[in-house]
């Protein structure tokens, strides 16, 4: 009501400080202001991801605990706390912004703190999750156990398990595993289980990029001696040649009792080798993984 009659309004708190030091009124951003509860080294505080009754209360907050509010989509170079529900994986939001040049990132119970204790708080308690809000489906060929425990503590930092058609990332072992490609046909992101435990490890939402994305398997180097691939039966001595150049020697029937798995191997040359050497040793081929 003072606000809609252009009342200029203060605390009690900062009427006491401005009868102390009148230059104090010169480090006002706005009013209405309380006191000046943050520190001015603080910076500005940013929101994202709030809905627009959360986010406007963070405002008011913000600004009668005497700090600037910033409004802008992006995150300024003057924001020195970042205020969200969830995190975000997208490279260009405010949260990947914040977690680069390493801004505090809190949930709205942080202000609230603030306004309750009249002073600055401790930030740990408030800091956002790892993976706050964020949908995720697991069980892309992992085992049970591994993947129950993998949801459980994904569960415990902030994640929301969800079938494939409503989750933001979807976790597999590598990109064989037919969610990955179902997840790749619709537009998820997938990613390993090594960057759920590395996003649990820093406790943030790292981006899912290098060494945190899905790999290919890797595969022995297959050579063949004694000439080009031969068709199935021949005879031509065949070795398995790791990654010193040493050949196994050569072998008859030992794996009479064995279906190999050729899928990991690109179709061709490599594939052949690989069918011809099985073949030779007994064993039978399959490009399915769950033959």
């Amino acid at each position: 009501a003072l606000e809609r009659r252009r009342c200029r309004v203060i605390g009690y708190p900062f009427a006491e400080r401005l009868l102390r030091d009148a230059s104090a009124l010169a480090k006002v951003h706005a009013l209405p202001l309380f006191d000046f509860i943050f520190r001015p080294s603080a910076g500005a505080v940013c929101c994202s991801g709030l809905q627009q009754m959360v986010r406007q209360r963070c405002a008011t907050l913000t600004r009668w605990m005497g700090a600037r509010f910033a409004e802008s989509e992006t995150l300024g170079p003057e924001v020195g706390l970042l205020v969200t529900g969830r995190v975000s994986l997208h490279p260009d939001s405010k949260y990947q912004a914040a977690l680069q040049r390493r801004i505090p990132i809190v949930r709205p119970s942080c202000l609230e703190a603030m306004w309750e204790a009249k002073s600055e708080v401790n930030l740990e308690p408030h800091t956002l999750p790892a993976l706050c809000g964020l949908g995720i489906c697991f069980g892309g060929l992992l085992q049970a156990g591994e993947m129950e425990a993998l949801q459980a503590q994904a569960v415990a930092a902030g994640a929301m398990s969800e079938p494939l058609d409503r989750a933001e990332v979807v976790i597999v072992k590598d990109v064989f595993a037919p969610r990955y490609l179902e997840a790749q046909r619709i537009g998820i992101l997938a990613a390993p289980p090594l960057w759920l435990e590395r996003c649990l490890e820093l406790r943030c939402c790292v981006p899912i990029a290098g060494e945190l994305e899905v790999q290919n398997p890797q595969s022995l180097q297959l050579k063949l001696f004694g000439g080009p691939s031969p068709a199935p039966g021949a005879s031509h001595a065949l070795a398995l040649v790791d990654a010193s150049g040493k050949a196994e020697p050569e072998s008859s029937m030992v794996l009479s009792d064995c279906v190999i798995c050729l899928l990991y191997l690109p179709p061709g040359e490599l594939r052949d080798v690989a069918k011809a050497m099985a073949w030779t040793l007994g064993a039978h081929t399959t490009l399915s993984p769950f033959d």
